[in-house]
């Protein structure tokens, strides 16, 4: 037998000392031979099955590693959400020391906040990237009554105003598609998220007005709650502004393109405003910049550039749905927390049943799509492609 053979000569290889113990070893390895053949007549099968072992515990660490970055990714997502949610926060406390009325604080918050935003986004932006379509620059013009939601978020809660805010960007995205001819099972579902929304909205401002010294008078609450509808309307009109046309070619690269898009779209909003801000300035309700308040400022211009590269990266990674979905969790809930904590303007528990209620409303209506061309979520962090939202 070759195998006896290759212990005989490995014996006479070996030292007179080296004899004993090597010896044994190998004559054990004779006698395995004997009860497992495997190894002797069937070694490439046995190679295959370590290789394939070997591929199984590859799979396994990967798709480990793989689940630990789509909850990053999730937990990314609702941290985006967060933040548009402690931006107009942080909106609220700058209008209230900025020492003039509340539409005209603002609008003053408003202006400044997006000049600053344009400042962190000028390094990722490029001259070659200037758009030559008129998207962006009529972009920024579509959004100028959002200034009002600062006032709306402090008069109503940051809760309900981001109810309400949903309601609009949901009715108005849903009619534009409607006219436009989309149909389908997406839509039907679209058209049912938002009419649950609706339902939640409606629960959440009759709850509200149970809470003692929640809400001015019904008129000037009727009154915010338009501004607040208007202004998601108008989110959308500057969305699909901002789309960019599939023929349209790259000038540098998408994030860059996309970078150089929405400095423009904030820049234009910000100019808009300058009317504004002098008449209100001529109307003698001078405006106040306080040092202590600086951090404030710094994170609404931070937030509006962290903002556009997570909406570039997350869509590719999760779907959209699922970003917009966590996204939104994350806004409403933090919403609700500031309410509490801030103690301006009470929760009560019709208010909660209201948010739940809109929660699954735009869940329901993410299901039906977003009107947007579908992107498919990678598993890997390293398979994720950017796209520019």
């Amino acid at each position: 037998m070759p195998s006896r053979q290759a212990g005989a000569a490995g014996s006479a290889a070996l030292s007179p000392d080296e004899g004993g113990s090597h010896g044994a070893a190998l004559r054990s390895g004779v006698a395995r031979s004997k009860i497992s053949p495997m190894h002797t007549r069937h070694g490439p099968g046995h190679s295959r099955i370590v290789a394939l072992n070997l591929a199984k515990a590859h799979s396994m660490s990967t798709s480990k590693w793989d689940s630990l970055v789509n909850v990053a990714d999730l937990i990314w997502a609702a941290a985006v959400g967060s933040s548009v949610t402690l931006r107009l926060w942080c909106s609220v406390r700058l209008s209230s020391s900025a020492g003039a009325p509340a539409l005209a604080a603002s609008c003053y918050v408003t202006t400044l906040a997006l000049l600053i935003s344009a400042l962190f986004l000028v390094p990722f932006a490029s001259l070659k990237s200037i758009p030559r379509r008129s998207g962006p620059w009529f972009g920024g013009m579509c959004t100028l009554p959002a200034f009002s939601l600062v006032a709306a978020a402090n008069s109503l809660g940051l809760g309900l105003v981001q109810m309400v805010l949903r309601l609009g960007l949901l009715s108005t995205a849903l009619s534009l598609d409607s006219i436009t001819g989309i149909r389908g099972k997406e839509l039907w579902r679209r058209f049912v998220g938002t009419g649950v929304v609706f339902i939640g909205v409606a629960v959440g401002i009759l709850a509200g007005r149970e809470v003692s010294n929640l809400f001015a008078p019904a008129y000037l609450t009727a009154f915010w709650v338009a501004c607040t509808f208007i202004s998601g309307s108008c989110y959308v009109f500057q969305a699909r502004l901002m789309a960019t046309p599939a023929q349209q070619a790259v000038q540098v690269d998408k994030q860059t393109d996309a970078a150089t898009d929405a400095l423009v779209c904030q820049l234009t909003n910000a100019l808009v405003q300058v009317p504004l801000l002098v008449g209100f300035l001529l109307g003698g309700m001078p405006f106040y910049f306080h040092g202590k308040d600086l951090h404030l400022w710094l994170f609404t211009g931070f937030q509006g550039a962290w903002y556009l590269h997570s909406l570039q990266t997350l869509p590719s990674r999760l779907g959209y749905s699922t970003t917009f979905a966590v996204s939104l969790w994350g806004q409403l809930l933090t919403a609700v927390v500031l309410d509490i904590i801030g103690g301006n303007h009470a929760f009560s528990a019709g208010q909660s049943l209201g948010l739940g209620i809109v929660i699954c409303g735009a869940v329901i209506s993410a299901t039906g799509g977003t009107g947007m061309k579908a992107v498919s979520p990678q598993k890997s962090s390293s398979d994720a492609s950017d796209h520019a939202s």
